[in-house]
C-alpha cells in the first residue's frame, strides 16, 4: 500500500494494527505516516506511526462493496422480510398458531417496559 491510497473512510487491515480500522485522517511525518482511525470491532481510536514498510504490509478494503452474492439467497431474504416471516431467535416463532396475537402483544408489552 502506498501513502497516496490512505484515504479517510477507506478501511485497513494488516499484522501492524490489532483490528480492522477505519481511517479517520492521514499525518505525513518524514518518511513515516501517522494514521489515526477508528477500530471497527471496539471502537476505540488507534494511532500508529507507520514507516514505509508496515505501510506496504497493509491492505485497503475496495471502495465500492463487490455485489457478487448469491441472488437466489438474496431473493430469499427479501421475501422473507417482506412477508414477516419470523427468524428462530425472534420470540414469536416459538409460540403456537392459535397463541401468536397473545405471543405477540405479551412480547411487544415486555420490550417496551425494560
Amino acid at each position: 500500500m502506498q501513502i497516496s491510497e490512505l484515504r479517510t473512510n477507506v478501511i485497513v487491515r494488516g499484522p501492524v494494527l490489532p483490528e480492522p480500522v477505519q481511517v479517520i485522517r492521514v499525518v505525513p511525518m518524514g518518511v513515516s505516516v501517522k494514521l489515526v482511525g477508528r477500530g471497527l470491532t471496539t471502537g476505540m481510536v488507534h494511532q500508529p506511526i507507520l514507516s514505509a514498510a508496515q505501510l506496504a504490509s497493509l491492505e485497503a478494503s475496495p471502495e465500492t462493496q463487490p455485489f457478487d452474492g448469491d441472488p437466489k439467497n438474496f431473493k430469499l431474504g427479501v421475501e422473507a422480510l417482506r412477508l414477516g416471516i419470523p427468524t428462530s431467535t425472534t420470540p414469536t416463532s416459538r409460540c403456537p398458531s392459535r397463541a401468536l396475537t397473545r405471543c405477540r402483544t405479551n412480547w411487544k408489552l415486555s420490550t417496551t417496559t425494560s
